[in-house]
């Protein structure tokens, strides 16, 4: 019987247990590679519509109608009777919004820095925006606490669902400088949430006539 050869033996190791598993680990591994060089088309169908605004811009996304007013920076944050002090700064904005197809509010809201840095709300108390009904506009605040170095071209995000998958979401350019933060935090300014505002509905007349 002849020898084997140098193929064979090559052959014979890929063909045993081992081959087959380090054949595995080089596919899974060249799988990832092409993966991390191509988008998932699912995770790109599930991205947020982004609707870019500045503030006083309004949008219509698809669960509301919302306008971002005004913009309050302070050190402190108001709410009742409680001060919430920040080593940072509270970033307060008004909005108003009005549902178009069901009650819906803003349970949604972070700031985005220029880094890509998130900053989401992480107390209770720091927004005074619940839900209203289609066509009834109400008018909130929502406060967010950031790093003083964040507020240079930071940008508030705000959505109607608290998972933004598949959903529309606002995204204000808020207009803020490194001179703003630093302005703010020499101010120490207290700022408060906008208590809810909604349209109060008509009274009906009683009419009158003669008895």
């Amino acid at each position: 019987m002849s020898a084997p050869t140098a193929g064979s033996r090559i052959a014979g190791r890929w063909l045993g247990p081992a081959g087959k598993i380090g054949f595995v680990v080089a596919a899974l591994a060249l799988a990832q590679v092409i993966g991390d060089q191509f988008q998932n088309p699912i995770e790109e169908v599930a991205e947020p519509r982004l609707h870019t605004v500045a503030v006083g811009e309004g949008a219509h996304m698809r669960a509301l109608a919302i306008q971002v007013e005004d913009v309050r920076l302070g050190t402190a944050l108001v709410d009742d009777d409680t001060t919430l002090p920040t080593g940072g700064l509270w970033v307060v904005t008004d909005v108003t919004y009005t549902p178009t197809v069901k009650d819906a509010g803003l349970p949604m809201a972070q700031i985005v820095d220029d880094a890509g840095r998130t900053y989401r709300q992480t107390r209770l108390g720091s927004s005074s925006c619940g839900s209203s009904m289609p066509d009834v506009p109400l008018s909130c605040s929502v406060a967010l606490e950031v790093p003083v170095e964040a507020l240079e071209g930071a940008r508030l995000r705000l959505g109607a669902n608290e998972d933004p998958r598949y959903d529309d979401l606002l995204d204000v350019d808020l207009g803020l400088s490194a001179a703003d933060g630093e302005a703010a935090v020499a101010a120490a300014e207290t700022v408060e949430l906008r208590m809810p505002d909604l349209p109060l509905p008509p009274i009906p007349s009683l009419g009158g006539g003669d008895r």
